[in-house]
């Protein structure tokens, strides 16, 4: 009885629900996977589960006889590995995706852009636009600081964000909450002050995923 009730009433319930969360749960973790590495390393992971699921296919083909047991493991193995990529690209966040658009057309007559708009072109922002005697951090396309001070005087420092195009921020480790002091969501200058005692400061980017990818550093206050 107990066997029967497991084949007609279980078996037809667990293994559909079963095999649809296996289905979201592999969905999902590919997709953070995706999203965390490069676009080429994409397409890679892409080839290399492809593969391995023709693989799978292949060897119930030629072995039609193939035990249960063998085949739950492997499956199991593959889902396990693409559940565990998954997890820590989720933790890791997405890569910064670069957003391609027109760029807005000058005002015509001359006219200066609005303070904090980025340049028109998308580029960087020209060297005048940088306040005098600031501390100044520059960021381009990708999860790095192209450009920091190694020293910054003590006291009250103005912080001037160059920005190329993509969304970035200056943030002290332990200093105003951390809060951003300069951020930015397009191309230009972009500026805040903050007051620093003397000492060893560690600045990141506090945009999801930045700091995980490689946007910090330290700077002597002095």
């Amino acid at each position: 009885m107990n066997s029967d009730f497991r084949e007609r009433v279980l078996l037809p319930i667990i293994l559909p629900l079963g095999v649809l969360a296996a289905i979201v749960g592999i969905a999902f973790s590919l997709s953070r996977v995706m999203l965390a590495v490069e676009e080429m390393t994409s397409v890679f992971i892409a080839l290399m589960v492809a593969g391995y699921i023709l693989l799978i296919a292949f060897l119930i083909e030629r072995r039609p006889r193939i035990s249960s047991r063998a085949l739950a493991v492997g499956m199991t193995l593959g889902l396990i590995g693409i559940v565990s990529a998954g997890t820590v690209a989720a933790v890791a966040g997405p890569r910064a995706i670069e957003e391609h658009g027109e760029a807005a057309p000058a005002d015509e007559g001359g006219g200066e852009p609005a303070e904090g708009e980025g340049e028109p072109e998308g580029g960087a922002a020209a060297a005048e636009d940088v306040p005098e005697d600031a501390a100044v951090f520059t960021a381009g396309q990708e999860l790095a600081y192209t450009e920091a001070p190694s020293t910054i005087p003590a006291g009250e420092a103005e912080i001037a964000l160059v920005l190329e195009g993509l969304p970035h921020n200056v943030v002290f480790e332990g200093v105003e909450g951390d809060e951003p002091i300069a951020e930015g969501d397009s191309a230009g200058v972009f500026t805040g002050t903050v007051e620093l005692d003397p000492g060893e400061y560690t600045y990141y980017c506090s945009v999801p995923g930045h700091r995980a990818g490689g946007m910090e550093g330290t700077v002597t206050v002095s």
